[in-house]
């Protein structure tokens, strides 16, 4: 895939593009739709689909106080996209600057002059332009004057819920993993390096891996989570807590995995935890004893859980 870094990469564009435009953060049901729709448009005219996604949320230019928590890490959106067959993507980066630009000129600069666009895939409410002004009614009325067909998709619909980013968040932060995960289209995930941690979890006989995890990307509720680990080509079940450990006194939220099968050291490797369910809230018990005995029945219930969802995969999954 070629990641284009804004408006500088404007020479290396096709003389023909279909674009989607959005900040796909999470790459969920709703951003899938509007990537396939691109694709089928460019493919019915012989020309490039692209994406043209933002490395951040306005709002962490305009009021940082308030700036929201991400579902994906710009190289993660980057991939996923990818991994849907994207050729192009085109990040644009969010400045003060940028974000004084006028509607029209949006249109005018980058979506005719710079990006070439043919045809314009977009959600129902998308907006765009300083203060938001641009909608899909004025990128509509003016597609003739610069060449372009509009696409307007109505929103996902996904066990009844519309997909959104905002709604996933809002699922993620009750600790509803199994329902992210049919919005996102796939299990909510976290990356991160092996860290040195406090090794609680060695002394209770349940060695743990401490995932270092961006710190702009959401965590799921406070609890222990059934979870897929990947390491490269490698996976294990894997029974996660995401908290503070009450038991110790603790303060600082970490995330700790203990990795079903394993033996080994993964300091400095990159760990990629998928959520699948949630076994229980965190809690604090009354001694380190208690606590092991309910490490241990996680552990099982989580064994249990990879044993149905083996018989229930398909072969070769």
């Amino acid at each position: 895939m070629q990641v284009l870094q804004g408006a500088r990469a404007a020479e290396e564009i096709p003389p023909a593009t279909v674009v989607t435009i959005g900040m796909f953060d999470g790459v969920h049901c709703g951003h899938q739709a509007l990537i396939r729709r691109a694709q089928e448009l460019a493919a019915e005219r012989g020309i490039e689909p692209l994406a043209l996604t933002f490395d951040r949320h306005a709002d962490e230019v305009l009021r940082p106080e308030t700036a929201r928590p991400y579902l994906t890490t710009l190289p993660e959106k980057v991939a996923l996209i990818r991994s849907l067959g994207v050729a192009l993507v085109v990040v644009a980066r969010v400045t003060p600057a940028f974000l004084g630009i006028r509607a029209r000129d949006f249109v005018a600069r980058y979506l005719h002059a710079q990006l070439h666009a043919h045809a314009v895939v977009v959600g129902p409410d998308f907006r765009f332009g300083r203060g938001r002004q641009g909608d899909v009614h004025l990128l509509k009325s003016i597609r003739r004057e610069f060449g372009y067909e509009v696409a307007v998709l109505d929103r996902v619909v996904a066990n009844g819920d519309a997909v959104s980013s905002t709604l996933i968040r809002r699922v993620l932060t009750a600790g509803e993993v199994e329902r992210a995960a049919a919005l996102l289209g796939r299990p909510y995930r976290l990356s991160g390096e092996v860290q040195q941690g406090e090794e609680i979890g060695r002394v209770l006989g349940f060695p743990t891996a401490n995932v270092s995890c961006p710190p702009r990307k959401i965590l799921p509720a406070l609890g222990v989570y059934v979870c897929r680990a990947h390491m490269g080509d490698d996976s294990h079940g894997a029974v996660v807590n995401v908290g503070r450990r009450p038991t110790f006194d603790g303060a600082r939220i970490t995330v700790e995995a203990h990795l079903l099968g394993f033996c080994g050291d993964l300091y400095g490797r990159t760990l990629t935890l998928e959520f699948l369910e949630r076994l229980r809230p965190e809690m604090k018990f009354d001694s380190p004893d208690a606590l092991r005995a309910q490490i241990a029945r996680d552990v099982e219930r989580t064994r249990e859980a990879f044993a149905i969802r083996e018989r229930q995969e398909p072969p070769g999954e």
